[in-house]
């Protein structure tokens, strides 16, 4: 395994969604290449992290989007809906991706 097929392969490692034979081969990699084995580390506690964090996500309230366009005043701006998607989509991905540990 070289080092751009070892980092398609790490994410997969640590969300354990490899094939034993893959990882593997991942883990000799990182044993001989310094270099993906400080990424492989770093992502496994940036992941660690994450789930932390998660840990303590709690839906928002009930009009809470209403709430924000309502201070912002009834011009939205061509930017405010779009920056309300990413938050929202944000936020249902996280929770859905902690929600399965439980």
């Amino acid at each position: 395994m070289d080092c751009h097929e070892a980092k398609n392969y790490i994410s997969l490692y640590i969300d354990e969604e490899i094939a034993d034979s893959m990882a593997d081969q991942l883990l000799q990699h990182t044993e001989e290449c310094a270099a993906c084995r400080q990424l492989l580390l770093d992502m496994d506690y940036l992941s660690r992290l994450l789930e932390v964090a998660g840990q303590n996500i709690t839906a928002a309230p009930d009009g809470f989007k209403d709430s924000i366009i309502q201070e912002l005043g009834q011009n939205k701006g061509p930017l405010l809906e779009p920056i309300l998607k990413i938050i929202q989509d944000g936020y249902k991905h996280l929770k859905s991706r902690f929600s399965r540990q439980d």
